[in-house]
């Protein structure tokens, strides 16, 4: 099902995940949840769906641990395969990288109108004589130039490169790098954790911390980029081997033979570099703990890292043979996927002789 990007953004914006449901949750003692998790110790009838049944018998979750299952009346059991098929499915997507990205920080142009040829001359004053004393920063003010003759209305175009710049110098005056945030504020608008962080750590005086972020964010918009690629190289892989549509999207399946295509080996290489820069990302996000208002958030980020990193990992490694491995890829999504072949075999005891 294809959703809309605001629609998307209002989901990640008030969804959540099991991981930060905790005692440090506001509504912790007021959720419906927990209460009812609770008590499953002590029920005799418990309600669950296909997708919970599964991944507590197959995968091991951790939601029914302790509870003898003697019997199973298995409502809507024409679905069973369907949810079995998700319970045991690995997948790396393009949207739920960029959804967790997302979560990081978002940076949105704001409308500027008029005012928006005046902001991009407004970042070479602010950046003043100081990146001319650096090769690279000369490089910098060129590239800038180019970028305001170029696109005069959309100042937004000037940040990545300077955070890049910026993030990199060891020298960096102060007063550079607040008048930098202040301008940045008047062009785009941030949300996200990596925001709300920062300013937690100023109000902490934990400047090493504040430098560790900016020091982030220009590594979320190498990953997006690398993403980009990928999504571009899945899309390609799914159009000339896969069945389907532009409107809808095209799946294409795995097999020996086209795992040995240029267009699937451009899905490896470029999966690969994704692969390289999790690692890291985890790693930037864990030396945020220093701040200890930041280390509950940031061990379920990083953890969430980590298990993306440990799924697309697997699926780069896996065996065409093994599984059904197969691309699904569309104009804004695309993800690498596999389920086992024996889960046919496992399911056909329940529907009898």
């Amino acid at each position: 099902m294809r959703f809309s990007a605001d629609y998307r953004r209002l989901r990640q914006t008030v969804a959540t995940v099991r991981a930060r449901c905790s005692e440090a949750c506001d509504f912790h003692r007021t959720c419906a949840y927990h209460p009812l998790f609770q008590a499953r110790q002590d029920a005799q009838v418990i309600v669950i769906n296909h997708a919970l049944l599964f991944q507590t018998l197959i995968q091991g979750k951790e939601e029914l641990e302790g509870i003898p299952l003697s019997r199973l009346v298995i409502d809507e059991a024409h679905d069973l395969s369907e949810a079995a098929q998700s319970a045991l499915r690995r997948e790396f997507s393009v949207q739920g990288l960029r959804a967790l990205l997302n979560e990081l920080l978002e940076q949105r142009p704001r409308r500027l109108g008029a005012d928006a040829a005046k902001l991009g001359r407004d970042l070479l004053v602010l950046l003043g004589d100081y990146p001319a004393r650096h090769n690279s920063g000369r490089a910098l003010l060129a590239e800038l130039r180019s970028l305001i003759s170029d696109a005069p209305q959309a100042p937004d175009k000037l940040l990545d490169p300077t955070q890049d710049w910026l993030a990199r110098q060891s020298d960096l005056p102060d007063e550079v790098m607040r008048a930098f945030t202040l301008w940045k504020r008047r062009v785009v608008n941030e949300q996200g954790f990596l925001s709300g962080a920062e300013r937690q750590a100023i109000e902490h005086k934990a400047y090493e911390v504040v430098e560790l972020i900016r020091r982030l964010v220009p590594r979320l918009a190498d990953l997006r980029e690398d993403l980009g690629g990928w999504h571009r190289a899945l899309r390609t892989f799914a159009m000339q081997h896969g069945q389907g549509s532009s409107s809808f999207g095209y799946t294409a399946a795995i097999t020996p033979a086209q795992a040995d295509s240029p267009e699937f080996r451009a899905v490896r290489e470029s999966g690969q570099r994704i692969l390289k820069r999790l690692p890291l990302l985890s790693q930037y996000l864990r030396d945020l703990a220093r701040l200890p208002a930041l280390k509950e958030e940031v061990e379920i980020l990083s953890g969430r890292v980590d298990a993306a990193h440990e799924t697309l990992k697997g699926l780069l490694g896996r065996d065409p043979g093994q599984d059904v491995y197969a691309v699904s890829a569309g104009d804004e999504e695309g993800s690498l996927w596999s389920v086992p072949l024996w889960l046919h075999e496992r399911l056909a005891p329940l529907w009898g002789p």
